[in-house]
């Protein structure tokens, strides 16, 4: 899983919530983003040819690990 997608999902999902849910899900989005990060190894997960350019939206290496994990 991509570090970034609870993130995706609980901005598209909050708006609609009650508040006790949006509480918990508020607190619930940061930690599975965090379990997200701690199982990436490094490399390469997902990558697109856009415009003859190589995008890479889910890279990891040790200096992206370290920022994720500050």
């Amino acid at each position: 899983m991509a570090p970034f997608l609870p993130f995706f999902i609980a901005a598209l999902t909050i708006v609609v919530m009650p508040a006790r849910a949006r509480a918990v899900v508020m607190l619930a989005t940061p930690l599975l983003g965090a379990y997200g990060l701690w199982n990436l190894e490094e490399g390469v997960y997902f990558s697109v040819a856009f415009l003859g350019f190589d995008l890479a939206p889910v890279r990891a290496d040790r200096l992206s690990l370290l920022f994720g994990y500050l």
